[in-house]
């Protein structure tokens, strides 16, 4: 009988396995941070969207003098609610737009209004989003400012 000192290698090492196992495991939880920070931004800049869309139609239902009184937005803790003024008494709109749970928006339970034809303001306003911070800011002039 003849013996080989050679040894023959099948398969992979205890010590490679783990090597492997760790590398997949570090960049696995790198890729899920990642893509937590991306989902976080996108849904602020949906609700910074979805505001400024609310803010434009009211703004422009306002200038185009739609109907006898002026329109504006409420900021409710959760949504935001179109309305119209109509001989001074607020008219809202059925639903709103809701805001995802992860975003709050300050201040809260206020009205802003633009005024029939002019879409002017009663007093300059900045609204705030959570999170990474956006910002809007509405002039007593009508214009409507993001950061």
């Amino acid at each position: 009988m003849i013996y080989s000192k050679e040894k023959i290698k099948n398969g992979f090492s205890l010590i490679e396995m783990i090597t492997v196992i760790g590398i997949f495991g570090i960049v696995g939880a790198a890729g899920f941070v990642a893509f937590k920070g991306v989902k976080n931004r996108i849904v602020l800049d949906e609700a910074q969207a979805n505001l400024l869309f609310a803010l434009e139609q009211a703004q422009n239902r306002a200038a185009t003098g739609f109907s006898s009184g002026g329109h504006g937005i409420e900021i409710k803790e959760n949504k935001i609610v179109p309305f119209e003024m109509i001989n001074g008494q607020k008219y809202e709109e059925s639903g709103g737009i809701p805001f995802s749970s992860s975003v709050s928006v300050t201040p809260t339970n206020v009205d802003i209004i633009f005024n029939r034809i002019s879409a002017s303001t009663t007093a300059n306003t900045t609204i705030t989003i959570s999170g990474l911070k956006k910002t809007i800011t509405i002039t007593q002039d009508g214009r409507i400012i993001t950061q």
